[in-house]
C-alpha cells in the first residue's frame, strides 16, 4: 500500500503544514525553511507558468 501525504510539486508552505499537522506543533516558519532548505533534498521549480 502507498500513501502520497503530498503532490509531486508542493510548496514549502504545503510541506510546513505536514509537518505541523503530524508533529502536533506550530513551527517557526522562518527557521522551517532554513532547517529544511539546508538539507539539499528539494529541487526548486521554475513557477512562473501558475
Amino acid at each position: 500500500m502507498r500513501f502520497e501525504l503530498l503532490s509531486s510539486k508542493f510548496t514549502l508552505s504545503q510541506l510546513q503544514n505536514l509537518y505541523e499537522t503530524v508533529l502536533g506543533v506550530s513551527l517557526d516558519k522562518g527557521n522551517f525553511r532554513k532547517e529544511i532548505l539546508k538539507m539539499d533534498l528539494l529541487i526548486e521549480l521554475d513557477n512562473s507558468n501558475r
